[in-house]
């Protein structure tokens, strides 16, 4: 059956990073890559106007992703598949000239980090506003606990999530 469709005239306008943000969470890395030449079909921009490229990337799966458990920002580390997924990631960089790497301090977000750095020579620094958002009383909880004990909460997340305060958080 099809959603209905929702009314979004009252709602804050969100920009795509906003979007963005909300469905990555807290942007656990960032990959800042040497400005490059583009093309571009855009007046304002001649064919060799230098853009500068920032990769937002995500940490590979923990254990409680995959059984959708809320995780926050516990010591919680990537699981065997995350491993795989984070070396994966360092091949996908390996050879690009990469002039700074971010991550959180989050355990799984410097494993991640540290498979990128292998491959391409560039240490990592941690800057805690990248960490993932404090969810205080929610964190640790399955979606059957976080509906039971905070209903308003979930509500909230589906519909306006960054005007969502956790308990504690």
């Amino acid at each position: 059956m099809p959603r209905p469709a929702k009314n979004r005239a009252s709602e804050p306008r969100r920009t795509r990073l906003d979007r963005l943000w909300y469905v990555y969470g807290a942007a656990n890395m960032l990959v800042k890559a040497s400005p490059t030449p583009v093309m571009s079909s855009d007046r304002a921009f001649s064919d060799t106007t230098p853009f500068m490229r920032i990769d937002f990337v995500r940490h590979g799966e923990t254990d409680w992703n995959r059984i959708r458990r809320v995780q926050g920002r516990g010591p919680v580390p990537l699981n065997a598949l995350g491993e795989r997924q984070a070396e994966r990631l360092g091949e996908r960089y390996r050879g690009e000239k990469i002039d700074a790497l971010y991550a959180s301090g989050l355990v799984r977000a410097m494993q991640t980090a540290k498979k990128i750095a292998d491959t391409t020579g560039k240490e990592s620094v941690v800057d805690e506003r990248l960490a993932e958002v404090d969810h205080g009383e929610v964190e640790g909880l399955m979606l059957p606990e976080l509906t039971a004990q905070f209903p308003d909460i979930l509500r909230l997340c589906s519909t306006s999530p960054d005007l969502v305060v956790y308990p504690g958080g």
